[in-house]
This record gives structure tokens, C-alpha cells and sequence, in this order.
């Protein structure tokens, strides 16, 4: 296997793992005060922003070099 394939499954796996915790988190619940910022619900958001960035990267790099 490549070592860029191999890095993409890793960073895949390792993406997968913490959004799976993040979501695992939101589903225990809010805090007690309702008011309050839930810091899980800002970092699934910014998870989703890194996946689509990270994605949009890589497109770019394999378009430029053809090799994959």
C-alpha cells in the first residue's frame, strides 16, 4: 500500500474515532444550565469544517499530481 493511502485511511480512521466520540458526547445531553454553551455542539460544527477543508485539499493535491 502507499504511504499516501495508508495516510488517508489513518486520518480517516482517526476522523472517524473523535466525530464518533463528539456525537457520542451530544447524545449524553446538554449542561445543567440551559443557557449554558455546549462546547460538544461547537466542535461537531468544526469537525464538519475540517472534514469538508481536508477534503477540498486533497482533491486539489490528487488533480495536480494524477497519482493515487
Amino acid at each position: 500500500m502507499k504511504s499516501r493511502r495508508f495516510g488517508c485511511v489513518i486520518s480517516g480512521l482517526v476522523w472517524v474515532a473523535i466525530f464518533g466520540f463528539t456525537n457520542f458526547g451530544l447524545a449524553l445531553g446538554d449542561p445543567v444550565d440551559r443557557n449554558a454553551t455546549n462546547p460538544l455542539a461547537i466542535a461537531f460544527w468544526v469537525e464538519i469544517a475540517v472534514l469538508i477543508v481536508g477534503a477540498f485539499l486533497f482533491y486539489r493535491a490528487q488533480m495536480k499530481d494524477g497519482e493515487f
